[in-house]
């Protein structure tokens, strides 16, 4: 009997720890939910969205360097796309809808970057 009361609340536990720690860590590496991204950066990204599924919306705030050698802070949306054949397109605007980058990724690529940092940490 105190069996089933002890896996019962371990249970418990693990229901309200999971979603609590999911929000924490989709927070700490700037994912943030579509409704968060401003109207324009959003239209910007819809309007040079690639053809496949958006998986992932990041915001990041990043410090640019103006010609006369002033500092700009200001803040970027980056858009993850999946399309087809494997591949993850990343389209990236300001806040005010100004297209910063788009740029393509192959996910055998990723994948051989973090094995190549993985082998060199235990060399």
């Amino acid at each position: 009997m105190n069996i089933k009361i002890l896996a019962f609340l371990l249970l418990m536990s693990f229901m309200v720890a999971t979603p609590v720690y999911a929000e924490k860590e989709k927070k700490e590496k700037g994912r943030i939910d579509w409704s968060e991204v401003p109207l324009q950066a959003q239209q910007a990204i819809t309007k040079h969205k690639p053809e496949g599924t958006l998986v992932k919306v990041k915001k990041e705030k990043i410090v640019l360097m103006t010609e006369d050698g002033k500092k700009n802070k200001t803040t970027i949306y980056l858009a993850g796309f999946k399309r087809p054949g494997e591949k993850r397109t990343w389209v990236t605007v300001d806040k005010n809808g100004n297209l910063v980058d788009i740029e393509d990724e192959e996910f055998d690529d990723v994948l051989e970057d973090q094995v190549g940092k993985k082998n060199k940490k235990n060399r």
